[in-house]
Order: structure tokens, then C-alpha cells, then sequence
């Protein structure tokens, strides 16, 4: 792209193709956040777990809405208030995250759900004949048997799809996040 400067085609994205953008990009997140929320309550947690869980979210939110609306208060000097807001989302995050992991053993809260992180960085296919991990570089004429070379050239057509939703979701989120109006 940067050789064709093909991003100065998002010039011409019209206001109501970025709002509608914005719409679907905020109803995703919005139904992901809701559907962990809904699978603590389900599952097979202790209720400690699950009023903890809760605890957490609703401080996170009351946390990230309070360090943003700081950018405007009259605490504090401007370039602090300013760096404070734009971090806020990060620091309470941390924070609580920090804080869940030191007081939830103490108050024996035992099942809380925590992100999976794995333990070594590594491709996550398996070979299921071998057993082996598969290596970094993809082979493009297959593993098991022959990838054959047809496929190769029918495979353009959703990478060309692939790589649009990827142009337009990098330079629209871009456009969306740098507007003047929507500075908070």
C-alpha cells in the first residue's frame, strides 16, 4: 500500500460508511464483553468467584470512565491529566489485575477465570500424524500430501477479500480514532 499510496484512497470514505464502521466495531466488542460476563455466571464457579467477577468489571468501567472524564477536570497540571486519560484504559487494567491476583488467594476465591496465556510461542497446529508442531514458514504446496497448484491461484480471490477488510479495518479505525470530534 505504501508504495501506491493507497491510503490516501480513505479520503473518500464518506461520514456515514466511518459511523457505520464505528457501529459494528462497538456492537462486537460490546456482545464479546457480555458473553464472558454471561459465562462466569453460567459456569461451574463458587458465587465468591462470580460477585468477585463482578466486582471487577463494574470497577473497571466506573475506573476507565473516571480517568477519561479527568482530562477535563481541573485536577492535577494538563500534560498529567492528558496522559493519565489517554493510559487509563491500561492502568486500571493492570491495576485490577494486579490486585485480583493478590486478594483473591487471601480470601480463598479460588476459581476465578484469568486470560490464558501460554506458556512458550509457538505455532498452536499440531501435526496429528507426527504429533509435531507445525514450523514458522508454511509450506504452500502442503505437509501430509500435495497442495495442488490450482488451488494456489483460487485462493486469490478470498486473500484479495482478506486484504481489503484488512486495509479498510487499519485506515477507517485509524480515520475513526485521530478525528477531532472524537476526541473525548
Amino acid at each position: 500500500y505504501t508504495l501506491l499510496h493507497a491510503c490516501s484512497l480513505i479520503s473518500y470514505v464518506t461520514r456515514f460508511t466511518e459511523e457505520i464502521f464505528s457501529a459494528m466495531i462497538s456492537l462486537i466488542e460490546i456482545v464479546a464483553a457480555g458473553t464472558n460476563i454471561v459465562n462466569v455466571f453460567l459456569g461451574p464457579t463458587t458465587i465468591g468467584a462470580k460477585l468477585w467477577s463482578l466486582l471487577i468489571v463494574s470497577l473497571t468501567y466506573i475506573l476507565a470512565v473516571k480517568f477519561r472524564e479527568l482530562r477535563t477536570s481541573d485536577l492535577l497540571n494538563a500534560s498529567l491529566r492528558q496522559q493519565l486519560s489517554n493510559y487509563g484504559v491500561s492502568i486500571v487494567i493492570i491495576s485490577l489485575t494486579i490486585l485480583s491476583s493478590l486478594v483473591t488467594p487471601v480470601f480463598g476465591i479460588l476459581d476465578v477465570k484469568y486470560l490464558n496465556v501460554p506458556t512458550v510461542i509457538q505455532p498452536t497446529w499440531v501435526d496429528p500424524l507426527t504429533g509435531t508442531v507445525r514450523p514458522w514458514i508454511v509450506k504452500a504446496f502442503g505437509y501430509a500430501k500435495p497442495f495442488p497448484p490450482w488451488a494456489i491461484f483460487l485462493m486469490a480471490l478470498p486473500a484479495v477479500g482478506g486484504t481489503l477488510l484488512g486495509y479498510l479495518d487499519q485506515n477507517l479505525t485509524e480515520v475513526l480514532v485521530n478525528r477531532k470530534d472524537r476526541m473525548f
